[in-house]
């Protein structure tokens, strides 16, 4: 089974055409100005979610309705709004004084990393304030406002677990790639990618690749995760459509190769590596019955 995977592990990588790089923490400054990840589409509809009045759902709900979303009590509950009603008023744009206001914390994890926290109105129940706390009190970022962001903390711990998407990685002329981060949280970020090889692939403002010519393409990314600074490189390359074609036909011969030499087995005692091969055990020996075996008939 070892050998198997092995030989098909770069096929397989191959088809799937998809690159992403693991992010280590690096606090060197970017090498070029970062840009905002956020499309106007998406500005446009945060703004106008924020224009709209929200309301908590669950107001005047029973205790044990409560208790199957958010956490009511508890160390984790005491730490993670403790870690809230600290910040500065400034940051977070809560003011018990102006607008008393009560937390709700959900109980799932966000992406298995942070737990998302809301703030409401005492008076009207009203949403004043969204918030990422991460599980490890790291970092704590606002998802509302003029100009979310991190708050409190640093992102070092949450870069660890960021990857960056480089897309496909075998580029195909007259299509386009595509240059993203993916975080926990999806929380804010900026991200300025760049070809090396602009005479085969530029990259667009935007993070979309634009294929120009069959070869190979480094991509030079910068980018800013909270207070984290770092660049990466990821290779692409630039093929037809015959290749493409002509690739994903070799994938699949060489998958049809190898699962019928797997299955064929022409000794009667198997390889003796397949656990699900079996040989039924010989039958038991007869039993002798305690009286003797029973008189011949006549």
């Amino acid at each position: 089974m070892h050998v198997r995977k092995t030989l098909l592990a770069p096929l397989v990588a191959a088809l799937l055409c998809t690159a992403s790089l693991s992010l280590a923490a690096d606090t060197a400054p970017a090498t070029a100005p970062a840009k905002t990840a956020q499309t106007a589409a998406q500005k446009d509809a945060v703004s106008q979610a924020q224009n709209e009045k929200v309301v908590d759902p669950l107001t005047g709900r029973d205790t044990s309705l409560l208790k199957k979303f958010y956490l009511l009590d508890g160390g984790t509950y005491d730490k993670t709004t403790g870690l809230i009603n600290n910040l500065n008023p400034a940051l977070t744009g809560l003011d018990t004084k102006q607008d008393p206001y009560y937390l709700r914390v959900n109980k799932e994890l966000t992406d298995k990393y942070f737990r998302q926290v809301r703030a409401y109105s005492t008076k009207t129940h009203e949403l004043l304030g969204d918030y990422y706390v991460a599980k490890d009190q790291s970092s704590v970022w606002r998802l509302d406002g003029k100009d979310p962001g991190m708050i409190y903390g640093s992102a070092e711990n949450l870069v660890k677990k960021s990857k960056l998407i480089v897309y496909p990685r075998y580029l195909v002329l007259g299509s386009q790639g595509l240059v993203r981060m993916d975080i926990p949280g999806n929380v804010p970020y900026e991200i300025d990618a760049k070809s090396l090889n602009e005479n085969i692939a530029r990259v667009k403002d935007n993070g979309v690749i634009e294929p120009l010519t069959t070869g190979k393409a480094n991509i030079l990314v910068d980018y800013v995760i909270g207070d984290q600074k770092g660049s990466a490189v990821q290779e692409i390359s630039v093929i037809t459509q015959q290749d493409m074609e002509r690739l994903r036909a070799n994938v699949y011969m060489n998958e049809v190769y190898w699962n019928t030499i797997w299955r064929y087995d022409p000794w009667p005692y198997g390889w003796g590596f397949r656990p699900y091969y079996h040989h039924p055990a010989p039958p038991p020996p007869p039993r002798h019955h305690p009286m003797g075996p029973p008189p011949p008939r006549r």
